[in-house]
């Protein structure tokens, strides 16, 4: 008989869970935020939420972007009534509410259309940084009626290099992001302050890559040449998207961007996947029976990999991108098998730390396991393998086991499921028969 192993060692904690479970978007959609997955985001617990846009063309123009809070750049931006930050507040305060902290991108939203209106590079840079510093006043110092949200992470501008998000000069946004970062950083010294979302290294590995896709490794090159030699700026973080073809490429990228940043001296600097999926979503993934597997790995090598964060990408329920769950007739939530893999992260990620845990024939089987106070908790994941598995457990006791089985396909992609609960837990070992491409969700108490 086939088997392969898993060995869990809950005496060796390897360190904290980094946050690789994070959303794009915030749980509320549609030009009037009307869309509510609350109760959704609540379950999948992600620690945080970028909120870098609204996707619908129409709400776009409503929440979030600059040119929303302070609609009129010739007015005074030291006065209050210069801004208009009702609608962005109800967006940020859903995202408190689901008890995640905020990944804030001050800029604007891509423009796809021909004419673009926002994304121009502004005529006084000084003034935007003093812009964004009172719209970070507002949200974690209470100014203007506002907030004191915490908010650790804001990001300067995105998709610049696409042209989507940028329709200036790439030395133009080099200069503006060394003029904003500096002033905030100074205005709010623990503040993390970084760029920009980049396009990513798709062409590190692909031998079709497009001359657009080429381009951001050379943009990438000449902003980092920037702001540390022509005009030294802090980047606390670094993000760049992961579109990938398998699970495995994330750790790729991710070796290729920490020594890249490394080589420029910012070793310190954090490396984020600002959007994540997996290539072949855009059409109908969300009905492959292997895609649910396939999400699970791609979590389970980020947390192993040289990433610090990770975002996954998209949450509207109209997005092409989006494989958790859709809307039928644009009122009922119909929920993938996908869905239920992020939720089984989020309570893998809600005890904290990742403990020793190894399998033979890595290519076949991927897990990670996590330890709180007094229970434990384990995801695995099998890809081109069917047989049986043995988990050992060692470094802690413990008397039962539950478990829950997620498997995609099914009607309408929303898969299939087997659950125990309170299974009793004999010589710290546990056999199961597996088939190809499963996700298993075990938790010891």
């Amino acid at each position: 008989m086939i088997k392969r192993t898993i060995n869990i060692d809950f005496s060796r904690k390897i360190g904290k869970i980094k946050p690789i479970n994070c959303l794009n978007n915030g749980p509320l959609f549609g030009i009037d935020l009307d869309c509510d997955f609350t109760d959704q985001y609540k379950e999948m617990q992600p620690p945080f939420v970028r909120l870098s846009g609204i996707e619908s063309p129409y709400a776009s123009s409503r929440y979030l972007d600059i040119h929303c809070i302070f609609p009129d750049i010739e007015l005074d931006e030291r006065f209050e009534a210069s801004y208009n930050f009702a609608p962005t507040d109800r967006y940020l305060a859903a995202v408190k509410e689901i008890g995640a902290d905020i990944f804030l991108r001050l800029g604007e939203s891509p423009e796809l259309y021909e004419v673009k209106k926002h994304t121009r590079p502004p005529r006084d840079v000084s003034k935007l940084a003093r812009i964004c510093e009172k719209i970070i006043a507002h949200y974690n110092k209470g100014w203007a009626n506002g907030y004191k949200y915490n908010i650790k992470y804001v990001e300067i501008m995105c998709d610049v290099d696409t042209g989507a998000g940028w329709c200036g000069k790439a030395e133009e946004y080099y200069e503006l992001y060394s003029t904003v970062a500096n002033h905030l950083k100074t205005v709010y010294p623990k503040l993390k302050i970084g760029a920009y979302s980049s396009g990513g290294f798709f062409s590190l590995n692909h031998y079709d890559a497009t001359p657009k896709q080429k381009s951001y490794v050379d943009f990438m090159d000449g902003f980092l040449d920037y702001i540390t030699k022509t005009a030294p700026a802090p980047l606390d973080f670094f993000s760049w998207k992961c579109y990938a073809e398998s699970p495995e490429e994330i750790s790729l990228h991710a070796n290729y961007a920490r020594s890249y940043l490394g080589q420029c001296g910012l070793r310190k600097t954090q490396s984020i996947i600002s959007e994540f999926n997996l290539l072949g979503t855009e059409r109908g993934a969300y009905l492959d029976r292997k895609y649910p597997a396939a999400l699970a790995r791609a979590l389970i090598i980020a947390e192993k990999s040289n990433i610090d964060m990770m975002f996954y990408s998209h949450l509207s329920p109209d997005s092409r991108w989006n494989a958790l769950y859709s809307l039928d007739e644009r009122c009922d939530k119909h929920l993938y098998s996908a869905y239920h893999v992020m939720t089984a992260f989020g309570a893998l990620a809600s005890l904290s730390n990742v403990v020793d845990s190894t399998e033979d024939y890595r290519t076949e089987i991927y897990s990670l396991a996590t330890l709180g106070e007094n229970n434990g908790v384990c995801v695995f994941s099998t890809a081109d393998y069917s047989g049986v598995v043995e988990i050992n457990l060692s470094g802690k006791s413990f008397n039962s086991y539950s478990i829950k089985g997620i498997i995609g396909g099914g009607e309408r992609g929303r898969g299939f499921f087997t659950e125990e609960r309170g299974l009793p837990l004999r010589n710290d070992s546990i056999t199961l028969r597996v088939g190809k491409n499963e996700v298993y969700f075990l938790s010891f108490s």
